[in-house]
Protein backbone atom coordinates (compact mmCIF):
# COMPACT_ATOMS: atom_id res chain seq x y z
CA UNK A 1 0.00 0.00 0.00
CA UNK A 2 1.33 3.44 -0.92
CA UNK A 3 1.83 6.26 1.59
CA UNK A 4 0.90 8.82 -1.07
CA UNK A 5 -1.91 11.18 -0.07
CA UNK A 6 -4.87 10.75 -2.42
CA UNK A 7 -7.61 13.32 -3.18
CA UNK A 8 -10.24 11.03 -1.68
CA UNK A 9 -8.46 10.57 1.65
CA UNK A 10 -10.78 11.57 4.49
CA UNK A 11 -13.95 11.76 2.35
CA UNK A 12 -16.89 9.56 3.28
CA UNK A 13 -17.91 7.14 0.52
CA UNK A 14 -21.40 8.67 0.33
CA UNK A 15 -19.99 12.08 -0.67
CA UNK A 16 -17.17 10.87 -2.88
CA UNK A 17 -17.22 11.49 -6.65
CA UNK A 18 -17.68 8.21 -8.52
CA UNK A 19 -14.31 8.26 -10.25
CA UNK A 20 -12.54 8.76 -6.89
CA UNK A 21 -14.45 5.82 -5.42
CA UNK A 22 -13.44 3.55 -8.30
CA UNK A 23 -9.85 4.85 -8.23
CA UNK A 24 -9.65 4.19 -4.48
CA UNK A 25 -10.54 0.58 -5.29
CA UNK A 26 -7.71 0.38 -7.85
CA UNK A 27 -9.69 1.01 -11.04
CA UNK A 28 -7.72 3.11 -13.55
CA UNK A 29 -9.90 3.24 -16.67
CA UNK A 30 -13.29 4.61 -15.72
CA UNK A 31 -15.29 4.38 -18.92
CA UNK A 32 -17.30 1.88 -20.94
CA UNK A 33 -14.88 -0.15 -23.02
CA UNK A 34 -12.06 0.37 -20.53
CA UNK A 35 -8.46 0.87 -21.51
CA UNK A 36 -8.87 -0.99 -24.80
CA UNK A 37 -11.43 1.49 -26.14
CA UNK A 38 -9.39 4.45 -24.85
CA UNK A 39 -6.35 3.17 -26.74
CA UNK A 40 -8.40 2.81 -29.94
CA UNK A 41 -9.73 6.35 -29.50
CA UNK A 42 -6.22 7.74 -29.08
CA UNK A 43 -5.06 5.83 -32.17
CA UNK A 44 -7.92 7.35 -34.20
CA UNK A 45 -7.06 10.86 -32.94
CA UNK A 46 -3.55 10.44 -34.35
CA UNK A 47 -2.03 13.03 -31.97
CA UNK A 48 1.11 14.59 -33.45
CA UNK A 49 3.69 17.18 -32.45
CA UNK A 50 1.47 19.79 -34.17
CA UNK A 51 -1.49 19.21 -31.82
CA UNK A 52 -2.45 20.80 -28.52
CA UNK A 53 -4.51 18.57 -26.27
CA UNK A 54 -6.90 19.22 -23.38
CA UNK A 55 -8.71 16.75 -21.16
CA UNK A 56 -11.94 18.52 -20.30
CA UNK A 57 -13.40 15.97 -17.90
CA UNK A 58 -10.46 14.57 -15.93
CA UNK A 59 -10.73 11.69 -13.54
CA UNK A 60 -7.44 10.37 -12.24
CA UNK A 61 -5.51 11.45 -15.35
CA UNK A 62 -4.82 8.14 -17.11
CA UNK A 63 -6.21 9.28 -20.48
CA UNK A 64 -4.20 12.52 -20.27
CA UNK A 65 -1.05 10.54 -19.43
CA UNK A 66 -1.58 8.23 -22.41
CA UNK A 67 -2.23 11.21 -24.72
CA UNK A 68 0.93 12.98 -23.51
CA UNK A 69 2.97 9.88 -24.35
CA UNK A 70 2.10 10.63 -27.99
CA UNK A 71 4.18 13.83 -27.74
CA UNK A 72 1.70 16.59 -28.63
CA UNK A 73 2.84 20.18 -29.14
CA UNK A 74 1.31 21.16 -25.81
CA UNK A 75 -1.29 20.36 -23.20
CA UNK A 76 -3.87 22.85 -21.97
CA UNK A 77 -4.87 22.24 -18.35
CA UNK A 78 -8.52 21.31 -17.76
CA UNK A 79 -10.76 24.20 -16.77
CA UNK A 80 -11.17 22.73 -13.28
CA UNK A 81 -7.40 22.93 -12.77
CA UNK A 82 -7.23 26.48 -14.10
CA UNK A 83 -9.96 27.51 -11.64
CA UNK A 84 -8.04 25.89 -8.76
CA UNK A 85 -4.88 27.78 -9.77
CA UNK A 86 -6.81 31.08 -9.86
CA UNK A 87 -8.23 30.44 -6.38
CA UNK A 88 -4.83 29.61 -4.88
Amino acid sequence: MSNTVQPWDGIEVQGMPGYWLFASLGKKALRPGGLSLTSKMLDKLNITSEDDIMEYSPGVGLTAQLALERTPLGAIPPLSMIKLQLIN
